[in-house]
């Protein structure tokens, strides 16, 4: 409702202890949407259809047939989700190999041109989901180098599929 408030009328209701009041905002939004029609873009003054330069990549084989079936698709989603809730733990000495190989990885990237470069922390805290959701998906409950390594040859594969932006 909030947020509603905010793109059609551009006021925000507070509701303090004894009373009730709206506050006049000058906030300028865009919403983003995959679909055709938001529930966020009613009122815009503009709409602008997407049309990406490049298809979508599509994986080959098995994970391409699990993106087109819907039921699969959830049911996978949900694995990730039980994955999460499982005890997992880093260990000091792993600790010190995650973050000595992104030490290095940052000094690699950092010979690269500006406009080349992608590792960020935002990067490293992936890393870091992947390795757990993957060496939770082998039933181990720390990670190992080889458990470290096999991520990074499976983000190394990703990477590469990347299409430059």
């Amino acid at each position: 409702q909030a947020l509603k408030s905010l793109l059609l009328f551009q006021t925000l209701g507070v509701d303090y202890e004894f009373f009730a009041s709206e506050i006049d905002l000058d906030c300028p939004v865009i919403t983003v949407s995959r679909s055709r029609e938001s529930k966020l873009d009613h009122g815009a003054d503009c709409k602008i259809p997407h049309r990406p330069r490049h298809a979508p990549l599509l994986p080959d084989g098995p994970a391409a047939a699990i993106l087109r079936d819907e039921e699969l698709l959830h049911l996978c989603r949900g694995y990730l989700a039980w994955l999460r809730l499982l005890k997992w733990d880093l260990g000091d000495d792993m600790g010190d190999y995650v973050s000595m190989d992104w030490v290095t990885a940052r000094r690699e990237e950092a010979k690269k041109p500006m406009e080349d470069r992608v590792l960020s922390n935002d990067v490293f805290a992936t890393w870091m989901t992947f390795a757990r959701l993957l060496s939770i998906s082998h039933g181990e409950e720390k990670l190992t180098e080889e458990g470290w390594q096999r991520m990074r040859e499976l983000e190394g594969r990703r990477m590469a599929r990347r299409v430059p932006e």
